[in-house]
């Protein structure tokens, strides 16, 4: 078998017996479909190697405009040494992207890692043959095949998500937001994330939620749920509430209930206005920083975000 294109031999001690990720060829002709599907991030094969410091060489699959760099990996494994070089690379700057399957996703090391370096992936295996291949954050991946993470395990992805906040561009931290909600969500057992930041001809919403499993949950009753997610320097005010309640106001009376969800928290002007829906027949539930923890570290998530719902509806 030939070397495995993106792991060049740095002279550092590798794992014992460490798995092969995936010959030449396999990994050439997942980079040129990549190349193919994503075009904004102009690909082209990587011919050099990269210095990433600590003794630590590397020749990713690809290089791209960001600058961003591509991996392969076509093994659910996950050998320390590509673990130490996607790290080291996000260290120095690149922005991480790997092609793996959808087995890698299910594991909780490979779901770990993609966190920390904040990647996005190419499922190249999708059971949604339209999203083979298209570029999302790994987390908005995990909640789109609807992979389940066991308590413990999405308190340790998404405490390490939740962390990552406050890093990089106003765009990248509303978009490492929205990944983190749609991965939160999608493990809540009554919930199916369905849409992600939908536009029409007036409004955006960050993320709609469809009920499709019967429950005697407080929260059925119309079909939908919208999420508008807010990760600013400032907290959240209150033309930010208005704006959430016209918007479940405007979907053909298929939603009740909203989640405004603020990494700052929520200015007292907001609050007061979130009092006087008291009397109407919608809700709109505040998770500021502390809530958001709570629901990551739950043991029973469906259990602490109802109550967290009950407490909106009684106030």
């Amino acid at each position: 078998m030939s070397d495995p294109v993106g792991e060049v031999d740095d002279g550092s001690v590798f794992d014992e017996n460490p798995p092969l990720d995936v010959d030449a060829g396999a990994a050439a002709t997942v980079v040129a479909a990549v190349i193919a599907k994503d075009r904004s991030r102009k690909w082209v094969p990587a011919t050099e190697t990269l210095e990433l410091g600590s003794s630590t060489s590397w020749r990713p699959g690809a290089i791209g405009k960001g600058p961003a760099v591509l991996h392969v990996a076509l093994l659910d494994t996950l050998p320390k040494f590509v673990a130490r070089r996607l790290a080291a690379a996000h260290a120095q700057g690149y922005r991480i992207h790997v092609a793996l399957t959808m087995a890698a996703l299910f594991k909780p090391p490979w779901a770990k890692l993609l966190t920390e370096v904040d990647a996005n992936v190419y499922v190249v295996d999708d059971f949604n043959k339209r999203a083979r291949y298209k570029r999302r954050h790994a987390l908005a991946a995990i909640a789109d095949l609807q992979i389940p993470t066991s308590p413990t395990d999405r308190a340790v992805i998404g405490t390490i998500a939740l962390d990552q906040m406050d890093a990089g561009t106003a765009q990248e931290k509303g978009r490492r937001l929205e990944a983190l909600l749609d991965f939160l969500f999608s493990q809540v057992s009554d919930f199916r994330v369905v849409l992600r930041n939908h536009r029409n001809k007036s409004q955006e919403i960050d993320l709609t939620l469809q009920i499709d499993n019967f429950s005697q949950r407080v929260w059925h009753g119309k079909p939908l749920i919208l999420v508008e997610a807010k990760n600013r320097r400032t907290k959240a005010d209150q033309p930010t509430f208005s704006v959430l309640v016209t918007k479940i106001r405007t979907k053909r009376q298929s939603v009740k209930l909203g989640f405004l969800v603020s990494t700052k928290g929520f200015t007292a002007d907001l609050e007061r206005e979130s009092l006087r829906y008291s009397e109407s027949d919608l809700c709109v539930v505040l998770i500021g920083p502390d809530e958001l923890r709570e629901l990551l570290k739950a043991d029973d998530l469906d259990e602490q975000l109802e109550r967290m719902v009950i407490r909106s509806l009684v106030e």
